[in-house]
């Protein structure tokens, strides 16, 4: 969304708001008016608030440590694996690390069938293939 003049962090900062709900709406009715100005200061309060480190280091051990269920299928284990990604925006992971991660957790009988999908060994494709 563009308007005449109005530079695009102001326009994040106005539609913020819209974007939230239950407690996250209620922390930002919360805040004092003006005491956020900038796009990075709202960024960093509401990442203090609702991902503190303690929760952070959680997901990212959540994350690294996953591991595809007995019966749980390629599709249900990257379904999984994703929402764990997102539970975690800014889990700080690089995108190679995020596919090596899951490829890694998953089971043999998968990875054969994901190599064979993908036309060989998957983890020899680079990551836009």
């Amino acid at each position: 969304m563009k308007m005449n003049g109005v530079p695009s962090e102001v326009v994040c900062l106005l539609l913020f708001g819209f974007s939230l709900r239950d407690r996250a709406k209620q922390w930002l009715n919360s805040l004092a008016p003006n005491s956020i100005t900038t796009w990075e200061q709202c960024e960093q309060q509401f990442l203090d608030k609702f991902y503190p480190p303690s929760k952070m280091a959680h997901m990212r051990n959540l994350i690294a440590s996953f591991k595809q269920a007995d019966s749980e299928s390629l599709f249900e284990a990257w379904d999984r694996y994703n929402s764990m990604l997102r539970q975690c925006p800014h889990h700080g992971l690089e995108r190679w690390l995020v596919l090596h991660t899951f490829y890694n957790g998953i089971n043999y009988h998968t990875k054969v069938s994901l190599d064979s999908a993908a036309g060989g060994a998957l983890m020899n494709k680079s990551l836009d293939e």
